[in-house]
């Protein structure tokens, strides 16, 4: 039982590797290609905190900047 625990352990964090390393691909692409400008966004803190604090987080760390990045975009005249 539990080498099949670690062999599936094993098997998703392999799987996981894998996905993120083409979703990389796919952000330098449209990046690189398409020409898009591409906003890093890092949540990390908001999952570290709870409650009040993690709410603020967002806000703070995600929510605010992801709207001023939208807002941006959407004032630009093509």
């Amino acid at each position: 039982n539990a080498m099949l625990i670690q062999k599936a352990i094993s098997e998703m964090k392999e799987n996981t590797y894998k996905l993120a390393c083409r979703q990389v691909e796919k952000i330098y692409r449209l990046r690189d290609i398409k020409g898009w400008n591409i906003h890093r966004l890092d949540a990390t803190q908001v999952f570290k905190e709870k409650g009040k604090e993690s709410d603020e987080a967002w806000n703070e760390l995600v929510a605010g900047p992801s709207v001023a990045i939208v807002g941006q975009f959407l004032s630009k005249t093509y």
